[in-house]
């Protein structure tokens, strides 16, 4: 319509805009495939897998499609544990449950904790969700472990937080 009406630099405007869409587009279906192609090597070729759930992520990321950058991270660590490669799968998942927790994508998020755990990663449950404190605890928590420490028993602890 810009052009009809002879506002040319506006017509170029929308022609760049939706150029760069378009390659956006096109990217991140390249990335959709690539995670797709990973999902189906897992089972012959976890090692590929591993290399196209990457490759994947990447190109989320490049987009800044968070979740879906996670997902394919979670994957490609998932693949990697499959290949033998603990070191990568660790780095992977790690960068995966990062992403899911800044996201706020709670189940992504407990997914990711699971496959860690299964690696033999040690995830305490609060670093892995709601603590915000030392060591993951929340502030109540905080406060009865200093209640303990001080030596309180259950009873004085009881009588001096209600």
């Amino acid at each position: 319509m810009a052009a009809t009406r002879g506002r040319h630099r506006e017509a170029t405007q929308w022609a760049d805009r939706a150029e760069q869409g378009a390659r956006a587009d096109a990217e991140t279906t390249m990335g959709a495939a690539g995670l797709a192609r990973a999902h189906t090597l897992i089972g012959s070729d976890p090692a590929g897998a591993a290399e196209h759930a990457s490759a994947a992520a990447k190109v989320f990321s490049t987009a800044e499609l968070r979740i879906d950058a996670g997902r394919a991270t979670m994957h490609a660590g998932i693949a990697y544990a499959a290949a033998g490669e603990r070191v990568h799968a660790v780095n992977q998942l790690g960068a995966a449950a990062t992403i899911f927790k800044d996201c706020g994508a709670r189940a992504l998020h407990a997914q990711t904790v699971r496959e860690q755990r299964r690696l033999g990663v040690r995830v305490h449950s609060r670093t892995a969700g709601r603590g915000t404190g030392p060591y993951g605890l929340t502030r109540r928590e905080m406060e009865v472990a200093r209640l303990i420490v001080d030596g309180c028993t259950n009873q004085q602890i009881a009588e001096r937080l209600s």
